[in-house]
């Protein structure tokens, strides 16, 4: 397959790990199958544990519900936090397995120390600028509106260190592990289209889905693949992530992939518009976020095509 993305960094390095321990004769690194089964497994084991807590928490919480509203919406909260943080267990399971069975360093996931620090920040940066688009862009078109709702400072503290995780659970999974495994016996640009479908794969079970926020999960997943290949490492892609599930759910108060959270202001949407602001999905079920990932992803891709010209 014709390399359309280019590579990265982390990518070299794995293919260069995979080409000196292939026995003579045999492709470097692992068959396609092979890594669908393990990232598979790795999801099934985290979605088995967080289904089991979600199970004793709500158990327990049927001991002590006195009926109210706010105790429902307390455990909704608390199962929600765990969820996110029992998101470090494929984070920790996707490492052992490529350190283990695929004989790789942590770097060739994305783990490089190098600007670390500004590949993070940026990310953070960029979640803004494009959620700030795709808000805007709903706001201005009358699709959505938004109000002050208020959440204590406590709670956003706990959901941010909650979305840190997840946001580099996700990447490390989709771009660290797959992404990469696929691209150190195939291509680069093979490990993208799965990835990114798969990440979208991974979502049809949530509330809202549609045919059009599927297509944008898609792009979502193409943009994360950009940043990963265009910053070579995994902190951009971590930090963007995070920050764009946490400004969807706890910022603005929109359904981040269909799901619903406190929030620090609440937006309303215009039923007539959902073509736009994605109805009960969220804004990733609509045109604004497809809009804008449609230019970030070309911007992206403009941006990688001309490093690649320069290296040449």
């Amino acid at each position: 397959m014709v390399e359309i993305f280019g590579t990265s960094v982390p990518i070299e390095e794995a293919r260069a790990n995979a080409k000196a321990r292939a026995r003579e004769g045999k492709k470097p690194g692992q068959n396609l199958i092979v890594i669908l089964i393990a990232t598979a497994v790795v999801f099934f084991i985290d979605h088995f544990i967080s289904s089991y807590a979600s199970y004793i928490i709500t158990a327990v919480g049927k001991l002590f519900n006195n009926g109210e509203d706010k105790t429902a919406m307390f455990l909704e909260n608390y199962r929600m936090n765990v969820f996110l943080y029992l998101t470090i267990v494929p984070i920790i399971l996707y490492i052992l397995y490529a350190k283990i069975f695929e004989k790789r360093k942590i770097t060739t996931l994305g783990f490089i120390k190098k600007n670390m620090p500004v590949s993070y920040l940026m990310g953070i940066g960029i979640a803004i600028l494009l959620m700030g688009f795709a808000a805007g862009f709903c706001v201005i078109t009358g699709a959505m509106t938004i109000k002050p709702e208020g959440m204590s400072a406590v709670s956003l503290l706990i959901y941010i260190s909650g979305w840190l995780i997840q946001g580099l659970s996700e990447e490390v999974m989709c771009r660290g592990f797959l992404m990469t495994s696929i691209a150190r016996r195939y291509s680069v640009t093979l490990g993208v289209i799965i990835n990114s479908v798969l990440f979208a794969v991974l979502h049809l079970g949530n509330p809202g889905i549609t045919a059009l926020a599927f297509a944008n999960l898609c792009l979502f997943g193409l943009f994360m693949s950009l940043l990963f290949i265009r910053t070579d490492n995994i902190w951009a892609c971590a930090a963007c992530h995070s920050v764009w599930n946490l400004m969807q759910g706890n910022i603005l108060g929109i359904p981040v992939s269909g799901l619903n959270m406190p929030m620090v202001f609440s937006s309303t949407f215009n039923n007539k518009l959902e073509l736009i602001n994605g109805g009960s999905f969220g804004l990733e079920g609509g045109l604004g976020v497809t809009l804008m990932l449609l230019i970030a992803c070309s911007i992206l891709f403009i941006s990688i095509r001309k490093r690649n010209e320069k290296a040449a």
